[in-house]
């Protein structure tokens, strides 16, 4: 079964760590969106099999960071994949751009709950 995960960051600016969430992401063939920058909050979205994305988080977890918090892990459905997402992450320019990918994939009331954009 495969899993989808909500990670939050205060800021990603170092280019290195910018590619190792890429390349990890890339290694254990998960897919997703990330919104990298400062200041604000940086959204990873990724999705694929269960024991790789508890490595890529702890991974991440490991890495020095400000702060990183996962805001949710899920079962994901069949019908709830990213579709044809390849693996890796793709770079968006703003928060609302991971939504706009989200929403026809009906994952958009899932990612606003996860961000706290809806009643809880």
């Amino acid at each position: 079964m495969s899993k989808r995960a909500v990670l939050f960051f205060h800021h990603i600016m170092n280019k290195n760590k910018k590619r190792a969430l890429h390349d990890m992401a890339m290694n254990f063939k998960l897919s997703g969106w990330c919104k990298f920058g400062f200041p604000g909050v940086v959204v990873t979205v990724v999705q694929g099999e269960s024991l790789g994305m508890h490595e890529y988080i702890r991974r991440i977890k490991a890495m020095r960071w400000q702060q990183v918090r996962v805001e949710t892990i899920d079962d994901v459905d069949d019908d709830k994949s990213f579709g044809n997402h390849r693996s890796g992450l793709q770079e968006v320019e703003a928060i609302s751009d991971i939504t706009q990918a989200l929403r026809p994939l009906g994952l958009e009331p899932w990612f606003r709950k996860a961000m706290g954009y809806a009643p809880k």
